[in-house]
């Protein structure tokens, strides 16, 4: 861990260059670069409020639907794309890194440019629906944001190098990942809360980590409290031991997976 952080920290510069890279990159030649920059960030929120207009999707009634949608794709996106681009971005950081000294996660955390400048967008949504939706949920945990999210991103981040340093051997885990996502969010309360009739998926909450991340940061920074303590801390030490545990494979695999790139 000391050596992740220590290349970090190092490497801080060229990181910073290629992130800056890379979303300005993203929509090069684009007439309305910025716009779309905005609108694909915030188009998941949109879609699922849209359906909760329609009354199709229910709420937990603690707070209004659009910050109830905005605050739970904020979180959930974060940790879907942090597992998404660690595996998508490996090749393209090996292929960067090509001939140079700089270790191989150097270039694979700088692929989080979209990733960072995606999450500041939802969080400006975010802030604009709490606004607008009355004094009484305008809280000062807000503003603890960049606290709340540490924890989604060691396990993003922690499972995202598994899963990449993985499918250097297996390439099906890349599609399997993107499949497996698609069905996990009907599970994570982000845009719906679970169903108190259902049995098992009650008495399996305390474990059901993505759910427990975007609950408990959810209502940490609306509420300014968590109702399910017990599973949202449950939810940081499992996210910090697969944190450690992604790294740590990472650094040990390193060698193997360059010889495969």
């Amino acid at each position: 861990m000391r050596l992740f952080a220590r290349d970090l920290w190092t490497h801080r510069q060229p990181i910073a260059v290629q992130i800056k890279s890379d979303w300005a990159g993203i929509y090069k030649g684009s007439y309305l670069g910025t716009f779309w920059a905005v609108v694909m960030a915030i188009t998941p929120m949109s879609v699922y409020m849209l359906l909760g207009w329609l009354k199709i999707l229910p709420t937990d009634g603690a707070m209004p639907l659009s910050v109830y949608i905005a605050s739970g794709v904020t979180v959930w996106m974060l940790i879907a794309e942090t597992i998404t681009t660690s595996i998508n971005g490996l090749r393209g950081a090996a292929a960067s890194l090509s001939g140079s000294q700089m270790p191989l996660c150097v270039g694979l955390m700088a692929h989080y440019g979209v990733l960072i400048s995606d999450t500041l967008i939802r969080l400006g949504a975010l802030l604009l629906f709490v606004a607008t939706s009355g004094s009484e949920h305008l809280s000062w945990t807000l503003l603890l944001f960049p606290v709340l999210i540490i924890p989604v991103l060691m396990f993003g981040v922690g499972l995202g190098f598994v899963l990449a340093s993985f499918n250097t051997v297996f390439p099906d885990i890349d599609p399997l990942t993107g499949m497996v996502l698609r069905y996990i969010v009907f599970f994570s309360c982000a845009f719906f809360p679970l169903p108190e009739s259902n049995t098992f998926l009650q008495t399996t909450l305390n474990w059901n980590v993505p759910a427990q991340l975007v609950m408990g940061v959810r209502e940490l920074m609306v509420l300014g409290r968590v109702d399910h303590p017990q599973g949202f801390l449950i939810a940081c030490a499992v996210s910090l031991l697969v944190f450690v545990f992604g790294v740590r494979t990472f650094y040990r695999l390193e060698p193997h997976i360059e010889e495969r790139l």
